[in-house]
C-alpha cells in the first residue's frame, strides 16, 4: 500500500517513502538546482489531469444577536478555478561500454542522469514562474501571468528595461500549492518524479531504415525521466510581486520599502518565501552590511540540510538563477 505524502514538500515526500533511497537522491538534486522546489507543498489532485479549486470571493458576515433573537444567515461566495497538470518528460542514453568501464559504473550512470534531473528541475520552475496556460496549454499556469497588472499585490518599481521581479509566495493548503495526479506516481508511495531504468537497448539512427548502409547502432543504457504536476493558487493573498525592477541599477534601499508594503498586504505564514535572482540577492547583501539596515538579516537554518538562508523581516529568501528568474521581463502596467 502506498505511503501518504499529502501536504509534504518534495524532500519530505522522499524521506517518508525511503530516507536513503533513489527518491531522496532525486529530490536533493532537484532542490539544490532550483530552491523553489524545497518549499512547494504538494497534494493529490481531485481529477486525473486537472485540479478544481474554489477561490474565495466573499467571506461570511455573521450577526451579533440577543437571546431568542433570529438572525439572517450570510452568504459565502466562491469562484471555480481549474488548473491543469502538466507532464514533462525526457529520455537519456549512455554508451554501455563507457559506463561498464568506469571504476564505479552505478555512480557514473547516476552522474550522467543527474544532469537530466537538473534540467527537469529548471523546466518545472520556469513553467511555474512564467508559463501562460492560455498560450501554452500543455504546461501549468504560472505565477507571473497571475500577477500581470499592478494593484494591491503587484507593486511597480518603475523600471522600463532589463527588468526583473521579486516574487513572494505563501505555500500551503488553501493558499498556493502544487498538485500531482490523484492516481499517484510510485509503487512505494506518491512521488512527483519518476526515473525509470529501461535497461539495455540498441539505439538506432538512420535516414532510411530500409538502407542498412545508412543505419548506425549503439548499445546503450536508457533512462526515462518524468514529472507530472501543476500549480494551484487558491487564495490571492498568498501571491505577491514587486515588478519592473531594473536589475542593472537595483539597490535594496530602493525596493525594500515596497517589499515591506507588499508583505504587510499579504497573507503571511511560516511557509511564506521570497524569491529573487542573483542580481537582487547581491543588492540585498550589500544593504545587509549597512549599519542602518534593520530588515535584511543573516540566515537561519531554513535551507536544505539546515543551511543558512538570508531573511527579510523573518521571511526566508531563496535565490533563483537569472537564467530562470529572468532579467528580461516585460513591463507590467
Amino acid at each position: 500500500m502506498g505511503t501518504s505524502t499529502a501536504g509534504y514538500t518534495l524532500v519530505e515526500m522522499a524521506k517518508n517513502i525511503s530516507p536513503d533511497g533513489r527518491q531522496m537522491n532525486i529530490a536533493e538534486t532537484m532542490v539544490l538546482e532550483m530552491a523553489m522546489l524545497l518549499d512547494i507543498t504538494w497534494f493529490a489532485s481531485n481529477d486525473i489531469w486537472a485540479h478544481k479549486s474554489l477561490r474565495q470571493a466573499k467571506l461570511g458576515s455573521p450577526s451579533w444577536r440577543g437571546v431568542n433573537e433570529y438572525i439572517t444567515p450570510s452568504n459565502v461566495l466562491t469562484t471555480d478555478q481549474m488548473d491543469v497538470i502538466g507532464i514533462v518528460e525526457d529520455f537519456a542514453g549512455y554508451d554501455k561500454l563507457w559506463i561498464d568501464r568506469q571504476p564505479d559504473p552505478r555512480r557514473a550512470r547516476w552522474g550522467r542522469s543527474r544532469m537530466y534531473i537538473e534540467g527537469m528541475a529548471q523546466s518545472i520552475v520556469s513553467a511555474f514562474l512564467y508559463n501562460n496556460n492560455r498560450t501554452a496549454s500543455k504546461k501549468p499556469h504560472g505565477i507571473a501571468p497571475r500577477l500581470n497588472s499592478t494593484g494591491r499585490y503587484v507593486i511597480s518599481q518603475g523600471g522600463s528595461s532589463t527588468l526583473t521581479s521579486i516574487y513572494v509566495v505563501t505555500w500551503g493548503e488553501g493558499k498556493v500549492y502544487g498538485v500531482y495526479p490523484k492516481t499517484g506516481q510510485s509503487p512505494d508511495g506518491d512521488f512527483l518524479v519518476s526515473v525509470t531504468d529501461l535497461g539495455v537497448k540498441t539505439d538506432i539512427t538512420s535516414s532510411d531504415i530500409s538502407d542498412s548502409s545508412s543505419t548506425k547502432k549503439l548499445v546503450i543504457y536508457e533512462d526515462n525521466f518524468k514529472f507530472e504536476g501543476g500549480l494551484v493558487v487558491e487564495d490571492n493573498r498568498g501571491l505577491g510581486r514587486i515588478c519592473n525592477i531594473d536589475n542593472t541599477t537595483a539597490s535594496a534601499t530602493a525596493f525594500e520599502d515596497n517589499l515591506i508594503k507588499l508583505v504587510d498586504r499579504m497573507k503571511i505564514t511560516d511557509r511564506t518565501v521570497i524569491y529573487m535572482n542573483e542580481n537582487l540577492i547581491s543588492a540585498a547583501r550589500i544593504r545587509q552590511k549597512d549599519k542602518n539596515n534593520v530588515s535584511w538579516t543573516p540566515g537561519k537554518g531554513t535551507g536544505l540540510f539546515g543551511a543558512p538562508v538570508m531573511m527579510f523581516n523573518e521571511i526566508p529568501i531563496r535565490k533563483i538563477d537569472s537564467a530562470i528568474l529572468l532579467n528580461t521581463e516585460t513591463v507590467v502596467v
